[in-house]
């Protein structure tokens, strides 16, 4: 009897239901034959919110672009008057700027799947995030989660980074070197403020590259000959990888265009905030921020291991790492962040001192750690200098740090050294001089450009660079149709002279300060440099800086966080914030092509394979993507 009133009650509710209820279970059952479940549907809608945040975005950045426009028409109608000026005004303006962006054939080349002399737009199935279909995988659709929860970094972490470190008082406000007192608590210099900064820009547009004048020059006399000894007995072979070695990638032009390596399915359940290759070129390891690390084989671009420490109880993020010359270890850092503990200054987990974790590549267990690092590390190089083994690493805490390892190895700490600076609030990335036999780096340290003498662990020489909020990247390049020094330290009987120096190329890459009312268009154009460094040619000679090029589009956008630039000797890939590669001809400055297959998203990374025809890069989407040479 009771199972006859519940089967009627049951009935009579079916019939109740509303036809938007049947509807909205209709809905629920197609999500479910989707392979939907309920974290995925909170996912999806998590997406379709920060969807309608960028289009919101998106509609500001267009309506700020309109009024520039209109602005321009404006003043093109006062000037009407004068029609003949304004005509020949016109036809100059429109011949330089078709100069630079078409070099070769009046047309920028946009490198796409098929071929790459196509400018159009990449469809549906390039774009992750566009389709229905890339969240019914569950892989795409854990990137893509991760991906879009850290999807307002392209402004904010432009804006929070530095914040907290101008967010500490220095101890004097003349300490800018002025005794290098060597004190236990390092002073600090606070941020530059975009007044300041626009200010500045006025002075610096005729010498893009100065001395800092706060900065008071280490005296310290450089013993030529000894560098010279130095440089031949210890030569620095690994910044020497060029276009011209007849195996990488050479020429970029619609003759030899570039096209994606569709079989390389390279990824990661998060953003690859970097990338590396190992010393033979037969492994490629990318870092993610969700504390792994993994190795793939550059020939069949199959996994082969993945690193992380199972026994680490907080909250694990990579960003760099180094194969050891052996390639047995790898040396991993990044940011390690408290589980139970939150800043709202940082809007994150609280970050804890980071260390760096050296990894058997093997077993994949963690072998050894290396404590020092009071924020994230944010740069790791391994050298030998006068035949011992050394770490160098870089850090949001404003540190360089050089760690002397045991007995020839890669894995026992012997004792490491703070590099003396006094000012610095970040360090982002170095890179060593060639021909010094690893005794000068130079380093992107805040705003500016500083050279280092890795001997003695301190500062020597500080520069200011162009850009109105920090420089974060510094490479050192080797320029294949630019002149060669006459004579190099190391490699000539006869040493340099005033006349005909020694020097090398480096590239830098800014950020600049975001405009005041939006917080997301930067207040000057992204530019990437190229300049020569000229070596002392005695004792007594300072390092100088002269400029050579730099590289910029009305479509480049690298405003944010840690995007690093590569280069071949014959071009400079730079990465932007929206998901693309440009790249420019390191001679010319001009464009010559444009790669556009991460989604809208950062690319943080960029390498070219040294002995194949592969360019490799990674972004906060948490795929790498491989490019090569096209066949024809």
């Amino acid at each position: 009897m009771t199972s006859n009133n519940d089967t009627e009650s049951s009935n009579s509710a079916q019939e109740n239901i509303s036809n938007d209820d049947k509807i909205n279970q209709e809905d629920i059952e197609i999500l479910f034959m989707k392979n939907y479940n309920e974290d995925q549907i909170e996912k999806r809608l998590l997406f379709l919110e920060q969807l309608q945040k960028k289009i919101e975005k998106e509609t500001k950045e267009l309506q700020y672009k309109s009024k520039l426009l209109q602005a321009n028409n404006n003043i093109e109608k006062e000037n009407n008057n004068d029609m003949d000026i304004e005509i020949e005004n016109d036809s100059e303006a429109s011949s330089d700027q078709l100069e630079i962006l078409n070099p070769e054939d009046n047309k920028p080349i946009e490198f796409s799947l098929v071929t790459s002399d196509s400018f159009a737009e990449p469809n549906n199935d390039n774009l992750l995030l566009s389709s229905e279909a890339d969240f019914i995988d569950i892989k795409n659709e854990e990137s893509i989660s991760n991906t879009t929860k850290r999807k307002k970094s392209k402004a904010s972490t432009v804006k929070t980074k530095p914040t907290k470190k101008a967010s500490r008082k220095k101890k004097n406000n003349d300490d800018d070197m002025e005794d290098f007192a060597d004190t236990n608590e390092k002073p600090r210099r606070s941020k530059k403020s975009s007044e300041t900064s626009k200010t500045k820009d006025k002075s610096k547009i005729n010498n893009l590259f100065t001395p800092a004048d706060k900065f008071k020059r280490i005296k310290e006399s450089i013993d030529i000959p000894e560098i010279c000894n130095l440089s031949s007995l210890y030569p620095d072979e690994y910044w020497k990888n060029n276009a011209d070695n007849g195996e990488m990638i050479n020429f970029i032009n619609e003759e030899c265009p570039l096209e994606l390596v569709k079989e390389a399915n390279i990824q990661d359940y998060s953003q690859i905030v970097g990338l590396v290759l190992s010393p033979d070129g037969e492994m490629l390891a990318t870092f993610s921020t969700i504390g792994t690390a993994k190795i793939w084989d550059v020939e069949t671009f199959d996994l082969i291991q993945t690193l992380r420490d199972a026994d680490e109880e907080q909250i694990d993020e990579f960003f760099v790492g180094r194969f050891t010359p052996s390639m047995e270890h790898m040396i991993i850092a990044g940011k390690l962040k408290d589980r139970k503990k939150w800043s709202s200054e940082d809007d994150d987990n609280h970050i804890l001192p980071c260390p760096l974790k050296i990894f058997d590549v093997v077993s994949g267990k963690v072998v050894s750690r290396l404590e020092g690092h009071a924020e994230e590390v944010l740069c790791i190089k391994n050298i030998c200098y006068k035949g011992e083994n050394y770490y160098v690493t870089t850090s949001q805490d404003g540190y360089i740090i050089k760690w002397k390892m045991k007995n020839n190895s890669w894995t026992e700490l012997d004792s490491y050294t703070k590099m003396f600076d006094g000012i610095t609030c970040m360090a982002f990335t170095i890179s060593f001089l060639p021909n010094t036999g690893n005794r000068y780096f130079v380093a992107a340290t805040d705003g500016d450009i500083s050279i280092f003498d890795f001997e003695s662990a301190q500062i020597i020489q500080r520069f200011v660079t162009p850009y109105s909020h920090y420089c974060d990247c510094v490479k050192i390049v080797d320029c294949l149709e630019l002149p060669k020094p006459e004579f190099i330290w190391g490699q000539n009987d006869e040493l340099p002279t005033k006349d005909s120096p020694m020097f090398c190329y480096f590239i830098t890459r800014g950020v600049e300060v975001l405009d005041a009312d939006d917080d997301t268009v930067p207040s000057k154009p992204n530019k990437c440099h190229l300049e020569k460094l000229i070596y002392p040619a005695s004792e007594h000679d300072p390092f100088k800086i002269e400029d050579i090029n730099s590289f910029q589009d009305e479509n480049y956008h690298s405003n944010s966080w840690l995007i690093k630039v590569t280069s071949n000797g014959r071009y400079i890939v730079a990465p932007t914030y929206d998901g693309k590669l440009f790249i420019f001809n390191l001679k010319t400055g001009k464009l010559t092509g444009i790669l556009h297959y991460h989604d809208g998203v950062e690319v943080r990374d960029v390498a070219f394979h040294p002995y194949k025809p592969l360019l490799f890069s990674c972004s906060d989407d948490g795929n790498v993507k491989v490019f090569s040479t096209a066949k024809k």
